[in-house]
């Protein structure tokens, strides 16, 4: 590999290990945010208060743009390292992603409104999705070494939740959204477990997966 195709990776991976770093220290600091549905979204923002982010909520569950000075240093330098800010005209900033809670874990996953053809979803129907999972899976447990594959896996939440629940299944997850992956990785990354161990795979050439370590 030539100079050339290393930098644009390395950049890569340091903002992916930034990203990663930004989900350890909000579950260090016990963020939380339930994300809801569009509808509920617009509501909110289009309230005469709702412009303007004052808390990290408003910044990364609401997708309120806000003041450099309204973050602290350290979630801010992780936020421009991992690529996730957007500078508006006034000035102000706005993050790329958004951060939500499901089953006591983080999740990444793009901001409000997701109108572009690589954002990567997540709402109520991704808790309603987990709920199954789980409920299914204490029903009839996965046997060991079972296979479990989650198809658009998006930001990782089927996979992540089956994973949680069937210690000793083979967990593999696959979407055609590069972006999705990139996401889901991160997440998978920050599940900090022995479930949630995870690397990349290439099922076939327009979509790449991760799957459990060891599997």
């Amino acid at each position: 590999m030539d100079l050339a195709q290393s930098l644009p990776q390395a950049a890569a991976r340091d903002a992916d290990d930034a990203l990663l770093r930004l989900l350890k220290l909000l579950e260090s600091r016990r963020y939380r945010f339930v994300t809801p549905t569009p509808a509920t979204h617009a509501r909110v923002l289009a309230r005469p208060d709702g412009g303007a982010a004052r808390d990290l909520a408003d910044v990364l569950g609401w997708s309120k743009p806000f003041e450099p000075s309204m973050l602290d240093r350290e979630i801010l330098e992780l936020l421009d390292s991992g690529g996730a800010l957007e500078r508006l005209a006034d000035g102000r900033l706005r993050s790329r992603f958004r951060v939500s809670s499901l089953h006591d874990r983080l999740y990444l996953h793009s901001a409000y409104p997701t109108e572009h053809a690589d954002s990567v979803f997540f709402g109520p129907d991704s808790y309603r999705f987990a709920d199954l999972i789980a409920a299914e899976l204490a029903r009839a447990p996965a046997r060991e070494a079972a296979r479990i594959v989650d198809i658009g896996t998006g930001a990782g939440v089927g996979a992540l939740v089956a994973a949680a629940h069937s210690p000793a299944a083979r967990i593999a997850a696959t979407d055609v959204n590069g972006a999705a992956l990139r996401l889901a990785r991160i997440n998978a990354a920050a599940a900090d477990s022995s479930e949630g161990s995870f690397r990349s795979r290439s099922p076939a050439p327009a979509c790449r997966g991760w799957r459990a370590a060891g599997a």
